[in-house]
């Protein structure tokens, strides 16, 4: 299961969550595949350069097309389990949470009002795959997250259990002065 790491850096609480290395070892594959598809782009580009065809590069847009659809395909799921991170950082001076998802080329970053959250609390998840029934696989972990009444929901970390679930929202409560609810009660 992942792992999280919390750090208090002055008015600054920020809270990185961990991923498998096998996670990002499954994720090379995809990601060697979709950089193998993707160079045959730029080499029939050159191919035809330099045979001063790139009028007849308009019969092989299809292949060209499906080229670029195959590799992002690959691609796509290689970048997100090799490069992803994600980290909430939540700003008391500032009142803001902000959400980012770091792919290491770039970051994708979502801010949030702190004040519009009035909960922390502690969830238990469930995922089922809908495979065949005899193949059916099913997870089981806790999330802490912030709660606002709007709807939006900031998850903070998965845990393995309910005992560090209940240990980071007691923190969380504390530093951030909210309530904090154990919700997986309820789900268990």
């Amino acid at each position: 299961m992942a792992g999280y790491h919390v750090e208090h850096l002055g008015g600054e609480i920020r809270i990185q969550q961990h991923f498998e290395p096998l996670t990002r070892v499954l994720g090379l594959p995809f990601l060697a595949g979709g950089l193998y598809t993707f160079h045959f782009i730029p080499l029939a580009l050159y191919k035809y350069a330099m045979a001063g065809q790139l009028p007849g590069l308009a019969r092989n847009l299809p292949g060209l097309a499906f080229a670029v659809v195959l590799s992002m395909g690959f691609a796509s799921p290689g970048i997100l389990l090799t490069l992803m991170g994600k980290r909430v950082i939540i700003n008391r001076s500032a009142n803001e949470v902000v959400k980012v998802l770091d792919f290491v080329v770039w970051k994708w970053r979502r801010r949030y009002a702190l004040a519009t959250f009035k909960t922390i609390a502690l969830r238990y998840e469930t995922v089922r795959s809908d495979r065949s029934r005899s193949r059916r696989t099913v997870s089981h972990f806790y999330t802490v997250v912030l709660l606002s009444e709007v709807d939006t929901t900031v998850l903070l970390a998965i845990v393995d259990d309910r005992d560090e679930g209940t240990r980071l929202g007691a923190q969380m409560s504390a530093a951030l002065g909210l309530p904090f609810a154990d919700q997986s009660r309820a789900a268990a």
